[in-house]
Order: structure tokens, then C-alpha cells, then sequence
């Protein structure tokens, strides 16, 4: 079993009471503790220098200089360290005892030889320990030792005991959750590989450990990029490419598109590792542009500031804009209703536009009302419209925002402002894009006693069940499966029909479909038809099809303050 110590203490490995060491991979750590065994195996004994050793250097020194009165026995190396440390009745550490520290003990000898000679000896041994374990540390596994870990733990997966198989399948999501992107790409493939020749128990084991290791991937895409400018009249575009490569958030001059002055403009900025909208808010301010999220692209649009428009990084320090992990949350509209002719159809709502970095595109947004909290200046609640019900709101492809309206009972008159406007969204966020290749198509796919083929990554499985041809058209019929939450599929499943599909032959040409239709419809299935305009035989291509390896509900929670009332 690997065992994650989040810190080393070199007391603790090799008996001497130093400095505490930097955190260390597993393999570093055997490494260390290794190599402090075999060099303590010479000394004769682990002593323990305790943290009051700088004090009695200095008694040390002046009672080396004095003469030693006493005459004592001739003694050995061991005596002598026996003498001074082994012993802790007194409950000092390194004291024996008469409550005299390892030093102490050493000096009441005047056998000088055999003093320093155990000094030197035990300095040498402490200092080839501390050396090879200090040379093990952050040595990093390579790929054919992680390959050889990933195949040990998944055998211990299908051991004789539970436990044993419990230890297996912990230790492997804790070795993956302390590796690098490239290890966790490494250990899905292994995965996948292994996947078809292993036991049930192991297949479904493998199977947990990869959702889990797809969730933690999509966590970690929601965590914010960060940015560093030193600008100095530098053109708009070159601080977008910046940008862009700093994060993989692109943006676009859409200043000709609204018949604005797209010439070149000069901006002054400068930014330390801010994270993303903040550092964006500074870089459109100091420019006079703002965003415009609903062009449609990928890219997200910047354009010129209206000249009355309230700057970005003012909203944020009057308390009505919030920055929340790659999401920028900001109350743009408060609108008050009283209804004459009918009673009780009085509404305040409050507008929020909730906007996300580029790079991540959720799928929806949804607000519970039960997950919100209003009070005004006095501190009193304000009521919430349908308190138990849930805002949702479906995000359409190349968008990168959206507006969220939320129903409030209109409170007195004399309420000038809302003082604290609080809540948690849910934000159904889609994981890193995976690929998925079949082989070896032909029209005999399907039919009466040919089985369906299946491929895993993360949280997905793709079925190819059947291939046909019908006319001038070869139509693939697949089926895609997502774990996770349920309403991935339900009525938010606009984000599967973006999903990338297409036929590639042996030198790379590639073939889109030219359309397709819904087979098939479940909470965590969805089939569909693709059709591919191809008059050729289909068996000299393959199909590839790319979808997110996993759908996680992430939190989002917010808080606006100081909204005024109309």
C-alpha cells in the first residue's frame, strides 16, 4: 500500500531532532528511509540530539578547555555513547540518567581519542543519511516505474481478501491524485487497455477510480487561469495573444463588427498572477472596451465602451460583482413591479449576468431558490418568489454568458437598497475532450448475431452498435453513456449534438457527417444516427468520435452587497 505523507521529519527518520524536510513523493521517501537504515546500521547506537543542543554548545566548549579533574576507566567507543544517550528516565530526550544531555556525557571523559573518534563517527554516519536522503528527495518516478506501479496495484485488485483490495484501489486514487496531468492521461490509457481481460470485481473497481479520476480533472478545469502583463503602449492585439497564451482564453476584436474604430490602440497595464476576470476587468478598463459574450464563436468578443458605462473594476469594489473560481457573477439590473388592478402580483427581480471563462463552457446553470439568501440594510430577510423552486437556464453554444433573473416579494417602500445578496449555483460543467476510435467498419456490424463494440474513458462509454449502408448513405448507429448527474441527458443534452464526429481513412482525409437524428432517449443514455455522404466501402475507414470524458455539477457560490432599489 502507498503511504502519502504530506511531510518528513528527519528526527523521525533517522532518530536526530533537525530542521523538518519539504514533502516528498513515495518513491523519495523509501529512497530516504532506505539509505538512513543501512548508514545507521553502522552507528552503534541512534541517539537523539534534542533542540537545546545550540545551548550547550557553548558550556560544551568551555568545559573541553578546562581540565578534567576526575580520572575515569578507559572506555570504549560504545560505553562512551551509551554513556551519554541511550537512557531516558530523567524524560529528557538524549539524556541519561542523571539528567545529563549526550554532550555532557561525552566531555566527562578524558579519554580524548575515543571522544573524538565518536564524534567524527557519528557525524560521518548522520551526514551520509542526511546526503542520500536529501539526494532522494523530488526525484520523480519515471514512466516505466509509474507503469509498473499502475500493473502491481491493479493485480492486488482481484487479491484473495477485501482488504487487500480495498488497499489497492485507495492507493491508486491517491497516487493519481498527486500526479500530473501526464500521469493521469497515462493511467486512463493503462486503463482502457486492461479494461477487457480483467474480472468483473476489477472491471468495476477500474471503472469507480476513473470516474473519480475524470471528476478531479474537471475540478481542477474549473479552477481559475491566471494572468502577468508589464504592458506599456502595447497594441490590443498583441495583449489578446498574451492572454490567450497565458490561459487558452481567446479573444477577438469585434470592434469592426459593431462599426467601431478597430485600429490599432495602445494599452498600459500591468498585472501580477491576478486570476483571470479580475486581471481582464484591469486590461478593459485601461483600454475603454467591454465584452460582449453572445457572438456566437468560440473566441470571446471585445468591443468599445459606451461612453456613461460604469467601469468594470468599479462594479466590483461598490460589492456588485463577484469572482468566483472561472466565474464572474454581477447584478446589471434591479426592476421593481406593483400591480394596480390585482393584489399580491407585486415583484422586485434582481438580473444577474453570470459569465465564465472561455476556455470551460458549461452546459447549464441552475439556481435553487432554497440556496439563496437577501437582507436589507436593517437586516431583515426579503422573501424569495416560489421558494422551492429551481432556476434553470440552458447555455447555447458559443455563448459566454448568461442572464439569470431572480424573483423577490417586493418589500416596503422605505427599503432604499439590498444589503447582502447571496446563493450557491450549480454549474453542469463538461471534463476534458476524449477520443474514441473504432475500427474496422463494414456493413456486417449489427446484424443477427454480431455483438456491439464498447470503449471507456472517464465517465463516458461509447457503443458502436451497428453499421449499414442505406443507398448513398452509410449510417453509424452508437449509443453514448454518462455516469454522473442525471439531468446531463435530460433536457440539457444540447452539449452531445456538438460533439465532434467524422470518418478518417489510412493517410488522414477526413469525412463530417452530413447529419444525423435521435434514436434513442434516457436519463444516462442517449442513441443517435450519423450519416456519411461516402459511395465508397466503409471497411477502409474509422470513426472517430469526441466527446468530454465526464459531466460534474460543481458549486458556485456568490455574494453581491449594497444593490439599490429603484
Amino acid at each position: 500500500m502507498i503511504v502519502v505523507e504530506p511531510r518528513v521529519d528527519a528526527g523521525l527518520l533517522f532518530g536526530v531532532e533537525l530542521l523538518p524536510l519539504p514533502a516528498v513523493n513515495n518513491r523519495s521517501l523509501r529512497l530516504c528511509r532506505r539509505s538512513i537504515t543501512l548508514n545507521l546500521t553502522l552507528t552503534p547506537i541512534a541517539c537523539r540530539i534534542h533542540g537545546r543542543f545550540f545551548r550547550h554548545w557553548i558550556k560544551i566548549k568551555s568545559k573541553i578547555k578546562s581540565k578534567i579533574k576526575s580520572k575515569s576507566k578507559k572506555r570504549d567507543i560504545t560505553t562512551v555513547l551509551l554513556a551519554g544517550g541511550v537512557h531516558g528516565s530523567s524524560g529528557r530526550v538524549g539524556c541519561d540518567r542523571d539528567g545529563k544531555s549526550l554532550w555532557e556525557g561525552f566531555v566527562r571523559y578524558k579519554n580524548w581519542q575515543a571522544w573524538f573518534l565518536a564524534v567524527g563517527f557519528m557525524a560521518s554516519a548522520i551526514g551520509l543519511a542526511w546526503l542520500s536522503g536529501t539526494l532522494a528527495f523530488g526525484v520523480p518516478d519515471s514512466q516505466p516505474q509509474r507503469a509498473e506501479k499502475i500493473e502491481r496495484l491493479i493485480r492486488q485488485l482481484d487479491a484473495d481478501t477485501a482488504a487487500l483490495r480495498d488497499q489497492a484501489e485507495q492507493a491508486l486514487l491517491e497516487w493519481v491524485a498527486e500526479e500530473d496531468a501526464e500521469a493521469s492521461e497515462e493511467f486512463l490509457r493503462k486503463l482502457s487497455s486492461l479494461e477487457p481481460r480483467v474480472t468483473e470485481e476489477v472491471r468495476l473497481r477500474l471503472a469507480r477510480i476513473a470516474r473519480q479520476v475524470a471528476t478531479q480533472r474537471a475540478h481542477r478545469t474549473v479552477a481559475p487561469t491566471r494572468i502577468t502583463l508589464a504592458a506599456e503602449q502595447l497594441d490590443l492585439a498583441q495583449l489578446l495573444t498574451q492572454i490567450d497564451q497565458q490561459t487558452g482564453n481567446r479573444l477577438v476584436d469585434y470592434r469592426g463588427s459593431f462599426g467601431q474604430d478597430d485600429g490599432p490602440r495602445g494599452v498600459t497595464v500591468a498585472i501580477d498572477d491576478q486570476p483571470f476576470w479580475p486581471a481582464l476587468d484591469r486590461v478593459l478598463d485601461a483600454a475603454s472596451l467591454d465584452l460582449y459574450p453572445y457572438s456566437g464563436e468560440a473566441d470571446l468578443a471585445v468591443i468599445d465602451r459606451e461612453p456613461d458605462a460604469m467601469g468594470r473594476q468599479a462594479s466590483g469594489r461598490n460589492g456588485q460583482v463577484c469572482y468566483v473560481d472561472s466565474f464572474r457573477i454581477e447584478a446589471v439590473k434591479v426592476v421593481a413591479q406593483r400591480t394596480l388592478r390585482q393584489a399580491g402580483q407585486d415583484s422586485l427581480r434582481v438580473e444577474l449576468e453570470i459569465a465564465w471563462e472561455p476556455r470551460l463552457r458549461p452546459i447549464s446553470l441552475s439556481q435553487p431558490t432554497a440556496m439563496l439568501s437577501v437582507v436589507g440594510p436593517s437586516g431583515a430577510p426579503l422573501e424569495v418568489a416560489s421558494p422551492q423552486a429551481s432556476l434553470d437556464v440552458e447555455v447555447p453554444s458559443g455563448s459566454h454568458a448568461t442572464e439569470l433573473t431572480i424573483p423577490l416579494v417586493l418589500p416596503e417602500k422605505s427599503m432604499e437598497y439590498i444589503a447582502q445578496f447571496s446563493g450557491q449555483l450549480m454549474a453542469l460543467v463538461p471534463g476534458k475532450v476524449v477520443e474514441f476510435r473504432f475500427d474496422h467498419l463494414s456493413a456486417d456490424r449489427g446484424q443477427a448475431g454480431a455483438s456491439a463494440s464498447h470503449q471507456q474513458q472517464g465517465g463516458v462509454t461509447v457503443t458502436l452498435d451497428r453499421v449499414r449502408r442505406n443507398h448513398e448513405l452509410w449510417e453509424i448507429h452508437m449509443r453514448l453513456h454518462v455516469d454522473g448527474p442525471t439531468e446531463a441527458l435530460e433536457s440539457h443534452r444540447g452539449w452531445v449534438f456538438q460533439n465532434i464526429t467524422f470518418l478518417q481513412d489510412g493517410q488522414g482525409e477526413v469525412i463530417d457527417h452530413a447529419g444525423f437524428e435521435t434514436v434513442l432517449q434516457t436519463q444516462q443514455e442517449i442513441g443517435l444516427a450519423y450519416f456519411f455522404d461516402l459511395p465508397d466501402s466503409i471497411e477502409n475507414y474509422t470513426w472517430v468520435y469526441r466527446t468530454p470524458a465526464s459531466i460534474v455539477r460543481v458549486p458556485v457560490s456568490y455574494e453581491l452587497r449594497n444593490l439599490p432599489l429603484p
